[in-house]
């Protein structure tokens, strides 16, 4: 299901109430963009004085100038390829072409808008995308995002405890292995 603003607004104001809050993350395991009220909820954590991230795959951008006019504080774009035949073996039902499609819807979204927004793409690194990295950085600096880069590494910690324990599932053995 989706979070109710409302819902967001009280865990933002008991979060203030507790301790110095300076940065909220809408994002976790999810892909915060088919929330409908993404941009909204952006907005209202920012009203508080509290820098607000965004995090993505980046395969569904439903309205990128509203994304942008909320002006998150960053915006990542996690990926792992340029090519389809590359990205697909780590972002599985993933469509490369479509990611920098909405790199670029992004881009021209955030010119539009005004926006602030730091939009940094993530490259994943594994042994079989390596050739891909630079090709990705480069397509990432010409839209005027940074770009870092960082070997994958193996999450949630149920699946690293799985490892240590010898019962990792077979496709994530396949994962491991690249």
């Amino acid at each position: 299901g989706f979070m109710a603003p409302e819902l967001l607004e009280k865990i933002v104001r008991k979060a203030k109430s507790e301790c110095k809050v300076v940065n909220f993350e809408l994002f976790n395991w999810t892909e915060p963009l088919l929330h409908p009220k993404m941009p909204e909820m952006v907005k209202m954590v920012q009203s508080h004085d509290i820098k607000c991230d965004l995090s993505s795959n980046l395969n569904k951008l439903p309205d990128p100038d509203k994304i942008m006019a909320a002006n998150p504080f960053r915006f990542r774009v996690s990926c792992s390829g340029f090519t389809q035949e590359v990205y697909g073996r780590t972002h599985r039902a993933g469509n490369i072409e479509v990611v920098k499609e909405n790199m670029v819807k992004l881009a021209d979204a955030k010119k539009r808008n005004g926006a602030t927004t730091l939009v940094h793409v993530f490259f994943h690194r594994y042994k079989h995308n390596l050739r891909e990295e630079p090709l990705m950085r480069e397509f990432s600096e010409k839209l005027g995002f940074q770009f870092s880069a960082c070997w994958a590494a193996m999450m949630p910690v149920e699946k690293v405890a799985d490892y240590a324990d010898g019962k990792l599932a077979p496709e994530d053995k396949e994962v491991v292995d690249l």
